[in-house]
């Protein structure tokens, strides 16, 4: 799904970064950082890595 929404990837049999399955169409651009959590982010969590302090 487009723009900001969050779906559990046990939504869908196979996982694919760049890929919409809403229009099967592949991502046209550069993908630069990509991160995959086993848990759910808190908004702490987010500021943080945003902020590079990691």
């Amino acid at each position: 799904p487009a723009g900001n929404t969050v779906v559990p990837l046990t939504y869908y049999p196979d996982m694919r970064i760049g890929y919409s399955r809403a229009d099967n169409g592949y991502f046209n651009g550069v993908i630069d950082d990509v991160r995959i959590y086993n848990r759910a982010l808190s908004s702490q969590d987010v500021s943080t890595i945003y902020s590079g302090n990691i």
